[in-house]
């Protein structure tokens, strides 16, 4: 709870030591998090397909295409290093779009709750539950 001291918790972990503890540094991160969030919106940057992730280089091939169950990834060689390596976004096992993904994700970090951004997110086509946005 908060006083005009700041912060207090009456766990017994906080009582017994009479110092900040992981309940009340967890809500002030919380805070600091919204801020951050309502001031600099999350924006996806693209993915650089055109250099190496291992030394930088330019000089790419496309070496065949990964099959998976979620669809073919293509793949790349770099000339300088050999490296091989395939292009993650890190949405590929998801239902909904990066985009909705974000947006839900901005909602919630700017003091929405994980119902209205379901409710939210229906409006807008994608049928999901409030426990898949906390798992976001």
């Amino acid at each position: 709870m908060s006083t005009e001291l700041g912060w207090l918790c009456s766990c017994s972990d906080a009582m017994f030591r009479l110092a900040k503890w992981k309940h009340i540094v967890a809500v002030e991160l919380s805070f600091i998090l919204q801020k951050i969030v309502a001031r600099e919106p999350i924006l996806i940057q693209p993915i650089n397909t055109q250099n190496c992730p291992r030394c930088n280089s330019a000089n790419l091939v496309k070496h065949g295409l990964r099959n998976n169950k979620y669809g073919d990834l293509q793949r790349f060689s770099c000339k300088d290093c050999g490296k091989h390596f395939v292009i993650n976004l890190g949405f590929e096992k998801m239902q909904a779009t990066p985009q909705a993904i974000t947006g839900a994700m901005q909602l919630y970090f700017t003091g929405e709750s994980f119902r209205n951004v379901q409710k939210f997110l229906r409006l807008q086509g994608v049928n999901i539950s409030h426990v898949c946005v906390y798992k976001w």
